[in-house]
C-alpha cells in the first residue's frame, strides 16, 4: 500500500542550499540594514556587518560595549525585555560623514546559543521620515485648498 501524500511529490529541481559561516557571513555583510550580535550579559558586540560598523564605529576602543556606542540605549530595559523573549527598540540619529541619519534599533534574543545573546538589526528611517514630510505637506496643502474653496462660496 503506497501513500497516497507520497506519491505525487515532484523531485527537487536544484539542490538544496548548503551554506556555511563563511557564506552566511558574506551575506549579512551585503545587507542593506546594520545587523550585529551582542553578548547580552555585558554588551560585548560578538558579530557586526559593514553598516553596523558605519553607523555605530566605537569611540576609544575597539571592543566597545553596544551601550556605548547607540546613543539611547537603555541596559536595564533592554536586558528585561530580552530576558523575557520580547524585543527591544529605539530610535536614535548617528552622523557617518555629516549627515544626520535617523535609524530604527531593534534587539531580538537569539535563542539556543551557548551563551545569552542578541542580533540588533537597524534600519535607515531617512526613506519612511521624507515619505511621512510630503504626506503631511500635501495634507496641509489640500487643507489649504478646502479652505480658500469654502472662502469663495
Amino acid at each position: 500500500m503506497t501513500d497516497a501524500n507520497t506519491e505525487d511529490v515532484p523531485e527537487p529541481k536544484r539542490p538544496p542550499l548548503d551554506l556555511d559561516n563563511d557564506s552566511l557571513r558574506q551575506v549579512v555583510q551585503s545587507l542593506g540594514l546594520g545587523v550585529a550580535v551582542v553578548d547580552t550579559d555585558d554588551w560585548a558586540v560578538l558579530f557586526e556587518n559593514a553598516n553596523f560598523f558605519k553607523w555605530f564605529p566605537p569611540h576609544r576602543d575597539a571592543d566597545e560595549p553596544l551601550p556605548e556606542r547607540v546613543a539611547g540605549f537603555r541596559v536595564e530595559r533592554a536586558k528585561s525585555r530580552l530576558d523575557a523573549g520580547r524585543s527591544y527598540s529605539l530610535e536614535t540619529e548617528v552622523e557617518p560623514g555629516g549627515r544626520t541619519i535617523p535609524i530604527e534599533v531593534e534587539a531580538r534574543p537569539l535563542p539556543d546559543q551557548q551563551i545569552a545573546c542578541a542580533v540588533v538589526e537597524c534600519r535607515d528611517l531617512t526613506k519612511q521620515r521624507q515619505a511621512e514630510y510630503m504626506l503631511e505637506s500635501y495634507s496641509k496643502m489640500a487643507e489649504r485648498n478646502a479652505r480658500e474653496l469654502e472662502r469663495e462660496k
